[in-house]
């Protein structure tokens, strides 16, 4: 799963997309969900 959550940093990186505006394009209202998901755990 590690693997997993690099590879989506690295896209997002990649295509200079914040956490914020990543969050929001995967229907999050925030940034903490996608750092608890790149850090391994439940939004």
């Amino acid at each position: 799963m590690l693997e997993l959550y690099r590879r989506i940093k690295h896209r997002r990186e990649e295509l200079n997309m914040t956490q914020d505006a990543l969050a929001k394009k995967a229907g999050y209202k925030s940034r903490t969900s996608i750092h608890k998901i790149m850090r391994g755990g439940n939004p």
